[in-house]
């Protein structure tokens, strides 16, 4: 059986208000969203939601975005459903937000959190130092420019060589496969310098 969310108002509806009304706009200026409203991306991080095959349709293609209603001031605090107190979070992000009562600081929170792949290249740069990789992985940027064959590696990793909580990929598993990724590039660069 599947979970139905208490939230009654739409993805779309809080959408339309933070991307489509001046108030949105005026209140959180720095919405990862605020770029492409028809193409629906996580408020705070601005990770894609949507597969490239979705409609264009400007509002509605929200409603399916793999996205969650988070409140801003959470409900256990007196928050309302409305879309003015509603913002569309990854999971991630939804995870980690804060609860309390006070609007100013979700709003901040994410105006600060920084987007998805500027997260990744913190976590990588905390990797290469912690395993002593920096090495291995100057030779990978060498012979790699673009990073498709880390970036490659690492996604075949995420699906064959880790378990999950779930769905959820933790962010020490993540930083294991970067890890591994690096490893096993830097091992098949053979002696490329």
């Amino acid at each position: 059986m599947q979970r139905q969310s208490r939230t009654k108002t739409t993805k779309a509806a809080i959408a339309e208000y933070w991307l489509g009304s001046r108030e949105g706009a005026r209140r959180f200026p720095e919405n990862e969203a605020r770029g492409n409203p028809g193409a629906p991306v996580c408020f705070a991080c601005g990770s894609w939601a949507t597969g490239g095959d979705e409609p264009p349709d400007r509002w509605t293609v929200w409603n399916r975005a793999a996205l969650d209603r988070c409140h801003i001031r959470p409900r256990s605090l007196g928050g309302t459903d409305a879309p003015s107190n509603l913002v569309l979070l990854c999971s991630s992000c939804h995870r980690e937000a804060p609860n309390v009562g006070d609007p100013r600081y979700m709003l901040e929170w994410m105006a600060a959190r920084g987007t998805h792949f500027a997260r990744w290249f913190e976590m990588l740069e905390r990797v290469l130092q912690t395993c002593g990789l920096k090495e291995e992985y100057a030779r990978i940027a060498a012979a790699d420019e673009q990073g498709q064959v880390l970036i490659a590696t690492v996604l075949e990793l995420r699906s064959t060589w880790i378990g999950t909580h779930g769905w959820y990929i933790n962010e020490s598993t993540e930083e294991a496969v970067i890890a591994e990724a690096v490893r096993r590039v830097s091992a098949g660069l053979g002696s490329v310098p």
